[in-house]
């Protein structure tokens, strides 16, 4: 019986709380749409819900508890299904904190990402308690400690990397001067810059100084990339360098190269050839 009366307590709460969204006086517009009242299917869930708690009621004075707590439970699914707004921000904010430790943030920055971290739990609990003004307020804070864990991050790797191209040159001493030089001109790893794309990647005279062999830095990095069109700021990626031209040709074939056979004089062809 206490856990009835728990769970009848809990979703005259989340009721209640679900019914208060529209716009208070004062606030901003942001604020305004964050807090309005649902709209279309939301209303038709916000409908099915309050049937349901009626159902539940029903039960309840009939002494049925099963059937009570039953009907409360649907009641409480159809409210969150109700709430597409808050939870499309929590999943985006989600995959977002994935895709930040996926470039090791947490390692390269971890002061700045942790309070990122911060503010993703706050969201947590914003959402939880279903107050969407403050959860429209922090997906803006949160949105920008993104860019800024992204563009740090970034900075930090290419200083990280900066550092061992150093190491490496001062170890190559004794090679001679073309195979250092090369060891520093084609870099066997990318770190993803603010506007990079695989093809403007590709065109660097450092990469392949050929745009149209972007399919050769994708294939080698599927594990971190699932849409060719859509690279993340901080990202390491791999440069293949051991490649046959027959996989160049293959590559600019793919990428629509109008002659793919015919690879630029400046491209990159590696010495072994293919």
């Amino acid at each position: 019986m206490k856990r009835f009366f728990s769970l009848l307590i809990l979703l005259v709460l989340v009721a209640g709380c679900a019914t208060t969204r529209a716009p208070q006086k004062g606030q901003v517009d942001a604020d305004a749409k964050q807090a309005d009242v649902l709209k279309g299917q939301d209303t038709l869930e916000l409908k099915k819900a309050f049937e349901a708690f009626e159902k539940g009621m029903e039960a309840y004075r009939k002494g049925m508890d099963q059937e009570a707590i039953e009907a409360f439970s649907l009641a409480l699914r159809h409210l969150r299904a109700a709430d597409r707004e808050g939870s499309s921000i929590m999943d985006g904010a989600t995959r977002e904190m994935e895709q930040i430790a996926s470039i090791s943030a947490f390692k390269y920055v971890p002061d700045e990402a942790f309070k990122l971290f911060i503010l993703y739990q706050e969201m947590q609990n914003s959402y939880a308690s279903l107050d969407y003004v403050k959860l429209g307020k922090l997906k803006q804070a949160f949105s920008m400690q993104v860019r800024k864990v992204r563009a740090m991050t970034a900075q930090a790797k290419q200083r990280r990397l900066k550092i061992l191209s150093e190491e490496v040159n001062a170890g190559m001493h004794t090679l001679k001067k073309e195979h250092a030089g090369a060891l520093e001109m084609y870099p066997k790893i990318y770190v993803v810059k603010p506007g990079d794309t695989l093809p403007g990647i590709a065109a660097r005279h450092e990469i392949y100084n050929d745009s149209y062999m972007w399919p050769l830095i994708y294939k080698a990095n599927r594990d971190q990339i699932k849409d060719p069109m859509v690279i993340y700021v901080g990202q390491d990626l791999k440069i293949p360098r051991d490649i046959t031209v027959d996989e160049i040709i293959e590559a600019r074939r793919e990428a629509g190269a109008p002659e793919p056979e015919k690879i630029p004089s400046g491209a990159y062809v590696p010495e072994k050839g293919g």
